[in-house]
Order: C-alpha cells, then structure tokens, then sequence
C-alpha cells in the first residue's frame, strides 16, 4: 500500500492483478478456496478485531500467493464493511438533516404566527394612540369650556352679589312706605 500512496482501490486493483499472475490452477492441500470466514460481519467495526483477524488470515497462509489472494478478499470485504458503513451514516445524517429541516420549518411556522400576533397588536397600539390623541384633543376642549364657564359664573357671581349689595343699599335707605 505505501507504494500506491495508500490509495485503497490502487492497492486492490495492484493485488487482484498479482493475483491472478500466479498459478491460478494450483490446488495444494490447504491452499486458499477464496472464502474468508465471516469477515462481513457486522462485530467487524473495531479496528482492533480486523487486525487480529487479518493476522489469523496471514498465519494460514501457505505462501505468498495464498497470501495475496486473502489479503485481495480481505480488501474487498473491507470495501464492502466501508461502503455499507457509509451509506448507513448518510443515511442517519440525511435522517438528521431531514429532522432538522423539519425542526426549523416549525420553528418558522411558529414565528410566524408571533410575528403576525406583534403586527395585530402593534396595529391595536397605533389605533389606542389616535384615540388616546383624540381623546386628549376632546378633553382639552372640554377644559377650555369649563375654564370659560368658570369665568362666566365667576362674573355672574360677581355681578349677583354687586346686584344684592346694591338692592340692600337701596332697601335700607328708602323709606318704608314706598313699597
């Protein structure tokens, strides 16, 4: 692999080809049938454990061309565990992305609808506020016409005890046979 840049489909395609550059129809006693026990199974995630079975493999190797066809299954049942692995992870992440989406479209939904209530409320304000103008207006000339008849009555007031004072200066100085 360190001669291939450790670029995993250059290094299989390297092996599948020394592969099949040996004898291809040897059949020794206890040479390799091409199957690799359960090397797709799904407790093969650990790094640890394909070391330990890569290992195994490489000890019942009888000689390196034997060797060569377990390491190119092992490499292709390594490509298997990989792709298998990738799609799964897309797979939760596009279930993610997915639930996220799903998540802000709601959290858009509902602040929409606050956004809509603020915009009722803030038309109810302004309408409370031309009122309460208006009003104020009203009240203001409310207080100008008390103010006036105020005024008025303060004048007539005045003009009333004037009137008294004057009928009782006039009722004490004429003489009682007058009326």
């Amino acid at each position: 692999m360190s001669n291939k840049n450790y670029v995993f489909e250059e290094a299989k395609e390297s092996l599948s080809s020394i592969l099949f550059n040996g004898d291809s129809d040897r059949t020794e006693a206890g040479f390799f049938d091409g199957s690799v026990e359960s090397w797709n199974d799904e407790d093969m995630i650990d790094g640890a454990k394909w070391v330990d079975r890569l290992v195994s493999e490489m000890t019942k190797a009888i000689n390196i061309d034997d060797m060569r066809r377990r390491v190119a299954v092992i490499l292709e049942a390594l490509e298997s565990i990989i792709k298998k692995n990738t799609n799964a992870s897309k797979k939760l992440e596009y279930a993610s992305m997915k639930e996220s989406l799903q998540s802000l479209i709601n959290d858009n939904q509902i602040l929409k609808r606050v956004i809509a209530n603020q915009h009722q409320r803030s038309s109810e304000n302004e309408e409370k506020a031309k009122q309460v103008l208006h009003l104020r207006g009203v009240v203001g000339q409310y207080q100008e016409q008390v103010h006036k008849l105020e005024l008025s009555n303060y004048a007539m007031k005045l003009h009333l005890q004037r009137s008294q004072q004057q009928q009782t200066s006039f009722s004490g100085n004429l003489p009682p046979d007058i009326y």
